[in-house]
């Protein structure tokens, strides 16, 4: 089991609680989709299965490690290029940075021109270059488990195919991914476990 959630529940005082006794498990290889309308509490669970949030009850367990991208901010050093935050990253994590593997996947996401990697300080980049960088960054990472928030808004539909044959990959490789969309797109021919907050 890569997740465990028993008994979850948040609430924002003095409102009335987002989350309340939720439970649910994530196995190797399974993909959850949760949904839910405009705050139905689908960014506060992501926040809380990543340890952004601590819950006001209930406990979550996981037994793997995780990368948790939200839906807005991207972590980036926004006076540096693609390329840069990408080595800065990987020197604050302590891990080697894939070099190699780093320049493949950037240009199947698209990023052909040496100088938009190497060079460009990413915010001048669009929201959707910015959105692809990090999809990059996370197949990069490696985690085993990937919590993330509207990850194909302004987003191309071809680059949607992209990330998606990387989902693929990695629940293939019996991984976990656990994903709010208002997109459905991304899980066609997927088969994912449905998760819905009201």
């Amino acid at each position: 089991m890569i997740l465990n959630v028993s008994q979850l529940s948040h609430t924002y005082p003095p409102f009335k609680p987002c989350l309340k006794d939720l439970n649910f498990t994530a196995e190797s290889g399974s993909l959850i989709h949760v949904t839910g309308n405009n705050g139905s509490g689908k960014t506060t669970l992501l926040r809380l299965l990543s340890g952004v949030l601590d819950p006001m009850s209930g406990t979550i367990e996981k037994s793997v490690g995780h990368t948790y991208i939200p839906a807005e901010g991207n972590g980036f050093i926004f006076d540096y290029s693609i390329w840069q935050n990408l080595e800065s990253f990987f020197f604050l994590k302590e891990k080697v940075f894939p070099k190699d593997l780093a320049s493949q996947v950037l240009s199947q996401f698209g990023f052909q021109h040496e100088f938009i990697i190497r060079h460009l300080p990413i915010k001048k980049l669009s929201t959707g270059m910015k959105k692809k960088a990090s999809l990059a960054r996370l197949i990069l990472e490696n985690e085993p488990l990937w919590i993330l928030d509207e990850p194909i808004n302004a987003l191309d539909f071809e680059t949607i195919q992209t990330f998606q044959s990387f989902l693929k990959n990695h629940l293939d490789q019996k991984n976990c991914a656990i994903i709010s969309s208002h997109d459905d797109r991304l899980f066609q021919g997927l088969n994912p476990k449905v998760i819905p907050l009201t």
